[in-house]
């Protein structure tokens, strides 16, 4: 049983490896494509659309069409297209580390327009859904800056304009995620904006692949470390239990010096797997950084689960309960 284990936890970490490497050729593949794609503005669309063939390009300077509202409490003046405001209450604690701003949920609002859609495409209506990005407007303290109650507003004003992924030609615009899994059509703001959020999540998301392959290879490795005082199967989650009452036995009968090495190992394991996390986190795009992260991983979960007693102790400890 406990080999049984080994192997599905070192087949999760290959696995996860594999993808990982795999979903990164595909994810800087498509990023690439995008940093390459022409930037039409809305006005020079018409343009490319009457084109033979049809492109990939990256739209900017959309504006939105739709009815204009305006803020029902007057906290802000003007019109917009869709409007956000968020109460947020200051909870003070006796722990003043405990303290801080809270939003409330039932002092907040939205507003939108009718038919609020982007030019490029006026048959879909924007929602947060499919728009990546609000503008910021402002803050408002009811009572005055040092009271416990502010308002946070953001939305889209009249003169908003959104970017966009789209495929032109042949008399037609279809507009597109920038990729798959990705459920945003519009971006609000420039195309630099929208490079930011393509560098940002297109590009850094293999990563996530790996740290599932690994949290199910911990879960493994964890399983079978529990159960390695054991040469009979029985019931996995009764044997883990006793596994760690014996752990804790064992480890009041350490010497010093065995205590010493055993924190030792807890204590080294600490930043092998931070910096095995920093490695994958900020190298995503790199098969090499991914896998000199999995070896930092693996080496600070076997410090960490370094025994504080041989499995034979283990053993004597089981037959003698």
């Amino acid at each position: 049983m406990k080999k049984f284990f080994i192997g599905l936890g070192i087949f999760f970490v290959l696995a996860g490896i594999v993808f990982c490497a795999a979903d990164t050729k595909d994810t800087s593949a498509r990023a690439q494509a995008l940093y390459d794609a022409p930037v039409v503005t809305m006005q020079d669309l018409e343009e490319w659309k009457n084109q033979d063939t049809q492109q990939e390009v990256v739209v900017t300077q959309i504006p939105l069409t739709g009815d204009l509202v305006s803020d029902p409490r007057k906290f802000l003046d003007g019109q917009f297209y869709y409007l956000k405001v968020e109460k947020w209450v200051y909870q003070k604690e006796e722990d003043e580390d405990s303290s801080g701003w809270e939003k409330e949920d039932g002092g907040s609002y939205t507003v939108r327009g009718d038919h609020v859609a982007a030019a490029l495409d006026d048959q879909t209506e924007l929602t947060e859904d499919n728009v990546r990005g609000l503008e910021w407007f402002d803050e408002f303290y009811p009572g005055g800056k040092n009271g416990d109650t502010r308002y946070q507003i953001w939305g889209l004003g009249e003169d908003a304009q959104l970017t966009a992924v789209a495929l032109v030609g042949n008399g037609e615009v279809t507009v597109q995620k920038p990729s798959e899994g990705h459920a945003y059509l519009y971006f609000y703001g420039t195309e630099d904006d929208f490079y930011q959020y393509v560098e940002d999540f297109v590009e850094g998301d293999s990563f996530l692949l790996l740290i599932v392959g690994w949290f199910l290879a911990a879960i493994c490795f964890g399983i079978a470390w529990l159960l390695r005082g054991h040469k009979v199967s029985g019931n996995i989650f009764i044997m883990c239990a006793a596994s760690v009452v014996a752990q804790k036995q064992a480890y009041q009968q350490l010497n010093d010096v065995e205590k010493l090495r055993f924190w030792g190992l807890k204590i080294a394991a600490i930043p092998l797997e931070i910096g095995g996390f920093a490695a994958i986190w900020m190298h995503s795009d790199s098969t090499l950084w991914i896998v000199v992260g999995t070896v930092l991983l693996i080496f600070g979960v076997a410090a960490w689960m370094g025994s504080p007693a041989s499995d034979e102790n283990l053993e004597d400890l089981e037959e003698n309960d």
